[in-house]
């Protein structure tokens, strides 16, 4: 999971340190992929992920590539919406639009 503020599918908390203009990717992600510790990671989420835990591999950055190990093909999920096939350079770009009301 990549988040650039606080707010993630809904959860106000689940990033707490994420913020709007810190130039930062906030990323997630689990450290084993077994069931049980998938769902043992369930009350760290909840409470929200500043740091990394037991389950959990919390960091911070401004840029990444997410590739995967194996020759599987995987499309990401950018917002609720399908994006591009693994894989991908994610860059934040700090003050890159202008909205004007």
């Amino acid at each position: 999971l990549i988040g650039l503020t606080n707010s993630v599918g809904g959860f106000e908390t689940l990033l707490p340190n994420a913020k709007v203009d810190d130039g930062k990717l906030h990323l997630v992600y689990l450290k084993d992929s077994s069931l049980i510790d998938t769902l043992k990671t369930l009350p760290d989420l909840l409470k929200g992920v500043d740091e990394s835990t037991k389950n959990l591999a919390y960091l911070t950055c401004e840029q990444l590539v997410v590739s995967l190990a194996d020759e599987e093909e995987l499309t990401t999920n950018v917002d609720g919406d399908e994006g591009d096939k693994l894989p991908v350079n994610i860059k934040v770009l700090p003050s890159h639009l202008q909205v004007y009301c």
